[in-house]
């Protein structure tokens, strides 16, 4: 009976469907300085290719309509264990990050942990985070320079 109930709440979308060793990564973007463009947020699960090589990209998300100065992305039934997230606003959805002088961005930009790095991007060993609970909620702030 217990099953049976469990299959019909996760039917209905009243719960989610993850094994008991699996959770959700819900990040939650602050502080965009427009409505324009899109937001890409990547997330990672091993320091190799973080956080430039999109062949290391584990899973990714984008909005493409922002409200506000703020959005919401979810990446669920993930396994237990270390990620990190890199994230861009490409304000005009040019497919990447348009760089100044010195390849200084010219776009919003962020990671996980709020890292706000100087010279060059963090490493992932500064970026992780553990999913070790069935929901994980991150409050992640956009760099503009």
């Amino acid at each position: 009976m217990a099953n049976l109930l469990s299959a019909a709440l996760v039917a209905a979308g009243l719960v989610s469907a993850q094994a008991p060793d699996s959770g959700a990564i819900v990040v939650n973007i602050g502080s965009l300085r427009s409505t324009q463009g899109q937001v890409l947020v990547s997330l990672y699960n091993r320091p190799d290719g973080f956080p430039r090589d999109r062949d290391a990209i584990l899973q990714s998300k984008m909005v493409d309509t922002i409200d506000g100065n703020h959005v919401t992305v979810r990446f669920e039934n993930l396994p237990f264990g270390e990620y990190a997230i890199a994230m861009m606003h490409d304000e005009n959805r040019s497919g990447g990050m348009d760089r100044g002088f010195l390849g200084v961005p010219k776009e919003g930009y962020g990671f996980s942990n709020n890292l706000k790095p100087k010279f060059s991007a963090p490493s992932f060993e500064k970026a992780k985070f553990l999913l070790s609970e069935q929901e994980v909620q991150l409050s992640l702030e956009m760099i503009y320079r």
